[in-house]
């Protein structure tokens, strides 16, 4: 990993910053404050094992999905960095973001304003990805948030910091039947619950229902049918609407065999 005094000399805006020690100083802590926040939720609820994640910016709740629970949180986007071009971009300057989503980015931003730190002001710059997770952390202790978490899209990470947690076990099968379709539903309901506006997301969910489904015995016209059919059918439980149960369902039709054989649960 880069480190913080690294970065001021050799990363992002070309201006000088004003009192470059105390930035990198205030960036150490920060990041040693982070790994302890991180270290706490590993043990208590497993960050880094989810096999999900999605972020809901309707309501702002980080969503992640793990085998046997599912933990949400408000949350707050802090920036982007598009590994692809190497570039770093704030949440505050995203007006594609939902104002609700930068609030926390815009503390940053104000911040940065008032200390001279140029890091914290100029939009979009170059940047590794040791860079983003220095921003984000002082973005955390900055806002006393409760942790930060990166979501990976293709060539986007997405750095969010969050509050408050709260996991939700899954119901436990009976002994001896393994998983229940009462159990496939509850986890599909949620994943789909986070992803309302991004169709690459409710494909990858599409393709994890139908493979745990089929691990589980169910047949595939049957999951179909609670997906999207019956009433209330999963999509309704998510809070869909006819449009966009529509759309899921004509997803289906274009998701092989293979897509979902190869999907990871």
């Amino acid at each position: 990993m880069t480190s913080n005094s690294e970065m001021t000399k050799t990363a992002g805006p070309d201006q000088p910053h004003i009192n470059a020690a105390e930035f990198e100083a205030q960036l150490r802590a920060s990041m040693d404050d982070l790994m302890v926040k991180t270290r706490t939720h590993q043990d208590a609820w497993g960050l880094g094992k989810e096999v999900q994640w999605c972020l809901d910016e309707g309501s702002g709740e980080l969503v992640l999905t793990f085998p046997d629970s599912v933990v949400s949180a408000p949350a707050q986007v802090i920036g982007k960095f598009d590994s692809d071009l190497g570039d770093w971009t704030w949440a505050w300057a995203d007006e594609s973001l939902p104002e609700n989503l930068r609030a926390d980015a815009m503390r940053v931003h104000e911040y940065g304003m008032a200390h001279g730190y140029q890091h914290l002001v100029v939009p979009t710059w170059q940047a590794e990805e040791s860079h983003c997770w220095y921003m984000t952390a002082l973005a955390c202790a900055l806002c006393e948030a409760s942790g930060a978490y990166r979501g990976v899209s293709g060539d986007i990470q997405t750095f969010v910091i969050y509050r408050n947690a709260v996991a939700t076990p899954l119901a436990d099968p009976e002994p001896g039947k393994g998983t229940t379709e009462e159990d496939l539903i509850a986890v599909a309901v949620e994943e789909f619950k986070a992803c309302p506006e991004d169709a690459d997301q409710q494909r990858q969910v599409c393709c994890r229902y139908l493979k745990r489904g089929a691990l589980a015995g169910l047949e595939q016209d049957e999951l179909i049918h609670r997906l999207g059919l019956e009433a209330p059918s999963v999509l309704d439980r998510a809070g869909y609407s006819a449009e966009l149960s529509d759309n899921v369902m004509g997803m289906l039709k274009t998701i092989s065999d293979q897509e979902i054989f190869e999907c990871v649960t």
